[in-house]
């Protein structure tokens, strides 16, 4: 995990955001958060809020006569702006989050775009902070990461539309960060659920290696942890041993699809299938699946390393044999049969599946299908990069 967060720091990043030089604020106003900042960044918590107590009430009152350009509602969400980083300097929270609330509320109203993303930028900034105190409370709480999560992602949507690529950077690293540590906190707080499940429950050795972990949050939503195999080997149990795992994906129950492992793709096979190099794979563990499906299959019993294809069990003049096919022209498809096929059937074969830049490839062996693929996990880097 990285460092706490810095609150006064953070709130001088939120405020200096702010556009200062805005006549709609109206020059007083502007004066009294301008000596409300300077107390802030003095420790001099209580002088800054009056500052923007007596900023607010000048906002407010109908009967001082105010300049033609200042619009009220927006001047008070700049105040509440201040208010809220005050609060937040001073490490109370939810207070902070209330003042950014209203603010982006007040900029939304008054349609100013540009102030309501950084009180968005604000709003993500506490949700963490909140986040992170609460780390030993993530298996039973995780809504502040969720919240952090989703006000980032409004401000950077905000800004995006602004072409605002400066600070568009800047939320993308937010966004980066937060979602890197909330899986990290998910993944510590499953380890901890795991290893006091087991000796509470006194699970075998081989049933610990097998069984999906799940449990479920405040909302009902049910969380996953899917183990990410190196390879398949012969049989589900053999697949999920402690040591053939390389890592784990966390996602909720949806998400998931039911899968009972992941498997890291090598390869350009299935492109066409919008599975790329460097993907994983969910797939749910069977030993047969209907035509057509997307499938790790083994080509044969004693290989361990499986491939994704499209799965077909077919005939040809009684003959049975099962075809692999990739989702991409320059693959070949793959004939698996349990005896040499006659030279006329693998001729007609050919002809009938040959693809323009691949030539049918033809081996006897026995299949066996491991599990149906049911989704498709690509990682935010490889996200941001793809066109």
């Amino acid at each position: 995990m990285t460092k706490a967060v810095n609150y006064v720091q953070e709130g001088k990043l939120i405020l200096d955001g702010l556009p200062l030089e805005d006549a709609k604020i109206g020059a007083a106003i502007l004066m009294l958060t301008k000596q409300a900042e300077d107390y802030r960044a003095q420790g001099q918590y209580e002088e800054a809020k009056h500052c923007c107590d007596k900023a607010i009430a000048l906002a407010q009152d109908p009967d001082l006569d105010k300049p033609d350009e200042l619009d009220v509602k927006y001047a008070e969400g700049f105040v509440k702006m201040h208010l809220g980083t005050i609060y937040f300097s001073q490490g109370k929270l939810q207070q902070a989050a209330d003042r950014y609330q209203q603010a982006q509320k007040l900029f939304s109203e008054r349609n100013r775009p540009y102030s309501e993303g950084i009180s968005w930028m604000a709003l993500g900034t506490v949700y963490y902070a909140q986040a992170r105190n609460n780390l030993e409370n993530i298996g039973t709480s995780d809504n502040e990461w969720k919240e952090a999560l989703k006000a980032y992602q409004r401000s950077l949507d905000i800004f995006h539309k602004l072409d605002k690529p400066v600070l568009e950077d800047r939320i993308r690293e937010r966004l980066t960060t937060v979602n890197r540590e909330y899986l990290q906190a998910m993944e510590k707080y499953c380890y901890k659920k795991t290893t006091r499940e087991e000796e509470q429950e006194k699970v075998s050795e081989e049933e610990a290696e097998v069984t999906q972990l799940a449990f479920t949050l405040p909302s009902g939503e049910e969380v996953l942890k899917i183990p990410v195999v190196a390879k398949i080997a012969a049989g589900i149990e053999l697949t999920l041993a402690q040591e053939n795992i390389t890592d784990h994906l966390i996602m909720d129950k949806e998400t998931a699809r039911n899968a009972t492992f992941a498997l890291r793709v090598k390869g350009n096979s299935m492109i066409n299938a919008h599975i790329l190099n460097g993907d994983y794979v969910l797939i749910h563990a069977q030993n047969a699946v209907d035509n057509g499906k997307k499938a790790a299959v083994r080509i044969t019993e004693k290989e361990e390393e499986a491939v994704l294809k499209r799965f077909y069990k077919e005939k040809i003049d009684e003959e049975e044999y099962c075809r692999l096919e990739p989702e991409n022209d320059q693959e070949p498809t793959i004939i698996v049969s349990l005896k040499e096929l006659k030279p006329g059937l693998k001729e007609r074969l050919a002809k009938k599946f040959k693809r323009p830049d691949a030539k049918v490839k033809f081996l006897v062996g026995i299949p066996a299908i491991e599990g149906e693929v049911v989704g498709v996990i690509r990682t935010f880097r490889e996200m941001q990069s793809s066109p």
